[in-house]
């Protein structure tokens, strides 16, 4: 039987409790500022993208 992997974006409407809860997992966006490459969500968010 093949195994089947859902993945959404990072930028998805879907909340981390439902993620988790079905395994989905989630593809990352890498912004890339003159201060280097940062991680969305873990290392850059919206609140904090224009520091």
């Amino acid at each position: 039987m093949k195994k089947i992997v859902i993945t959404t974006d990072c930028v998805s409407d879907i909340s981390e409790k439902i993620r988790n809860k079905y395994d989905i997992k989630a593809i990352y966006f890498y912004i890339v500022t003159e201060h280097g490459w940062f991680r969305d969500m873990d290392e850059i968010t919206s609140g904090n993208i224009i520091e």
